[in-house]
């Protein structure tokens, strides 16, 4: 779905995209690092020049990884010393204890759109900004939203499901990709430079928290830095 998501955007249904935003809760590696995919992707993977935000603590649903009694988890633990962040001492060990939530981000990439991260009770939700609209995506509906100005320099919107292909299996999705990358050559739909970039602007992040919120810029010059 978020394909033909970037194939509209690419056809100018809301004009010059201008913003991403993704709202929810994510851990930073866990999750941001999917989310900071899909943002790169809407945007038509533009290079990133900053980053800056703070980390934070995430609300687990369904409290599968608290003691009893504890609503939240991952306070960002920062060892100057080692410069790495660690497990929340409060709490057990596991997977995901010694990965930070995400509170807020600011994302400057070298076309002139910008990205942003919101923590909030959502889900996975992303909206992208055009001149002439937005489109939502939700994960709790089972259509995505198309925003349009009726007009150039209108005030008045129309607001109705975007026109999408039948959504498959995300997995369906990504084996075809590999197996059709691995017999025409071409490179898949995320290739490991596209990952890697998205995985800087989640380093980007934590250093820019261990520094007030601070920009960060790209290629990050803290090369050490372990979450």
């Amino acid at each position: 779905s978020y394909g033909a998501v970037r194939q509209a955007i690419v056809a100018g249904v809301i004009g010059e995209p201008a913003a991403a935003i993704f709202h929810g809760q994510s851990l930073l590696m866990h999750g941001c690092s999917h989310v900071f995919d899909t943002l790169l992707f809407l945007l038509g993977d533009p290079e990133e020049d900053f980053a800056q935000g703070r980390l934070g603590v995430y609300e687990e649903w369904g409290e599968k990884w608290l003691p009893a009694g504890r609503k939240f988890f991952n306070t960002p633990v920062f060892n100057e010393a080692e410069n790495r962040f660690e497990s929340d001492p409060t709490l057990g060990v596991n997977d995901f204890t010694a990965d930070p939530g995400t509170d807020w981000a600011f994302i400057q990439f070298s076309n002139g759109t910008t990205g942003y991260l919101i923590s909030s009770p959502s889900l996975f939700d992303f909206m992208v900004l055009g001149s002439m609209g937005q489109i939502l995506c939700s994960e709790d509906t089972p259509e995505f939203l198309l925003r349009q100005r009726r007009e150039r320099f209108g005030r008045a919107f129309e607001t109705r499901p975007l026109e999408l292909p039948p959504r498959e299996d995300s997995t369906i999705c990504i084996i075809r990709d590999l197996l059709q990358s691995l017999e025409s050559g071409r490179a898949t739909k995320c290739p490991v430079e596209i990952a890697h970039r998205g995985m800087e602007i989640a380093l980007a992040l934590a250093e820019s928290h261990v520094h007030d919120g601070a920009k960060v810029t790209i290629p990050l010059a803290n090369r050490t830095l372990y979450v």
